[in-house]
């Protein structure tokens, strides 16, 4: 969730939406409630939230399983109160993408000391398709079904020209082969998973 702007968006674009968000960090959650204006963000863990079971239609994460030491109750909890047939949206970077982007640095830039290769630093597990799978799985969900969005083309306002064309390019790239060879080669940076109750 971190700072609301996703809660935020949907409660604007979706007014017959009831959208609500959980936050780890206080931080986060004061940020959503003073500048995004949210009274529907709340600190805490998910689990101890007090949501009735069969209760949500859609749950998303958005980065957040691949910073859970120990995802399935987390994922039991999820499946306990999505609807018979409601939809839980994970995304989380790809490892083996992730990894062969990092032993690429290390060939063209060398072993550096204090030197982190992989992109993100604080993630406890990372994941690939298959082990998304099982994640879900060993929590009831179906098999998830996995897509290629179109990727974030700017942060804080800030992207250049290069920047946008080639994260475009890739983008293009990895959804052409991910529909010619029949949902087989996944090569983009970030795994979408959507899982069915």
């Amino acid at each position: 969730m971190r700072t609301g702007f996703f809660v935020k968006m949907i409660g604007e674009r979706k007014k017959d939406w009831r959208a609500l968000g959980f936050e780890m960090s206080p931080q986060a959650v004061k940020f959503a409630r003073e500048k995004n204006g949210l009274s529907n963000v709340y600190e805490g863990m998910v689990q101890k939230s007090g949501i009735a079971e069969n209760s949500l239609d859609i749950i998303t994460l958005w980065d957040v399983i691949e910073h859970i030491p120990k995802p399935a109750p987390l994922l039991d909890y999820l499946y306990s109160v999505l609807k018979p047939g409601g939809i839980l949206f994970m995304q989380t970077p790809n490892f083996p993408i992730q990894l062969l982007k990092a032993r690429i640095k290390v060939l063209l830039k060398g072993m550096r000391e204090g030197v982190h290769y992989l992109e993100a630093k604080d993630h406890i597990n990372d994941y690939s398709r298959e082990s998304m799978k099982r994640l879900g799985r060993n929590s009831g969900f179906q098999d998830p079904e996995f897509h290629i969005l179109k990727p974030i083309l700017s942060v804080s306002g800030a992207s250049s020209g290069a920047a946008v064309k080639a994260k475009l390019a890739y983008y293009y790239i990895t959804k052409t082969l991910w529909k010619i060879s029949m949902h087989t080669v996944f090569l983009n940076n970030t795994l979408f998973a959507v899982y069915k109750k």
